[in-house]
């Protein structure tokens, strides 16, 4: 990904934050978790980019997250009930593509 300096496995950002989304989000799979933390936090999805195993960001995006984290922040409950209903509509659109595939 060109224009993304910082490249982050998914495995060291899902344990270095997991403690910044509260507990029914860590159940989620490890991509999936990310997405939310990155959603939850307004980090501008221009900004960001899932692989199929790094985080790539954008300049000034990790030094932010690390900023959230340190100061323990925490996104409005209003926020993530969006996000799991984002999350839920996501798997419910995938799962009727894969039946139509079928």
């Amino acid at each position: 990904h060109d224009g993304f300096p910082n490249r982050c496995r998914f495995d060291e950002i899902a344990t270095r934050f997991r403690g910044l989304l509260p507990e029914r989000f860590h159940r989620l799979g490890t991509r999936t978790f990310i997405q939310a933390l990155m959603l939850a936090y307004g980090v501008p999805e221009a900004d960001w980019a899932l692989g199929t195993s790094r985080l790539f960001l954008k300049a000034g995006q990790l030094q932010a997250l690390e900023s959230m984290h340190a100061g323990g922040a925490t996104p409005s409950a209003e926020r993530l009930a969006e996000i799991v209903t984002r999350i839920v509509r996501r798997r419910w659109v995938c799962s009727g593509h894969a039946v139509r595939l079928c």
